[in-house]
């Protein structure tokens, strides 16, 4: 399936691979025999041998590029495979990175819920708490004791951690 879809991207039909391939084939066999008849000539007349290697040239040249087209298509295929496991790596490595972003957004939602909820408790409880009342220039003592002051504290606390949990800053 991977070759039919690689073929599909190429759009190389099928059958032109196939008759580069055998003429690529060809090509070396016909080398390959003409080397073999200049070795066997090799004793032969100077003009004979000439004509063997001009030709020979022409035969060499085409048996080249036809195996530079075989081979080099067996390494451009492997180097495709490797960018192909790179991109899929990279791809991977890019999902777990949004993966990662996604659940820190919704850590952050969750905690500044968390820190509207402290906030809103906090006022809810210093709006609830009783003011000391002033008589006379003396500061009357609530029931309470001293609690007032430690939850302005805590409600200060509140406004420098979440300062914009609150309308008034």
């Amino acid at each position: 399936m991977v070759a039919a879809d690689k073929r599909e991207e190429s759009k190389t039909p099928a059958w032109r691979d196939s008759l580069a391939a055998l003429v690529a084939v060809c090509a070396l066999l016909v080398f390959l025999v003409l080397v073999i008849l200049m070795f066997l000539l090799r004793g032969g007349s100077e003009t004979a041998w000439s004509r063997l290697v001009y030709l020979l040239t022409g035969v060499e040249a085409v048996a080249f590029a036809g195996a530079g087209w075989l081979f080099g298509k067996e390494v451009h295929r492997a180097e495709a495979q490797r960018a192909e496991e790179q991109v899929q790596t990279e791809q991977e490595r890019a999902n777990q990175a949004e993966d990662h972003a996604r659940q820190a957004t919704e850590a952050a939602q969750t905690e500044r819920l968390r820190g509207a909820r402290i906030v809103q408790a906090v006022e809810t409880a210093h709006a609830q708490q009783p003011q000391p009342v002033w008589r006379g220039g003396e500061q009357e003592v609530s029931a309470s004791g001293g609690s007032a002051s430690a939850l302005d504290s805590v409600a200060d606390l509140a406004r420098r951690l979440y300062p914009e949990l609150y309308a008034d800053g």
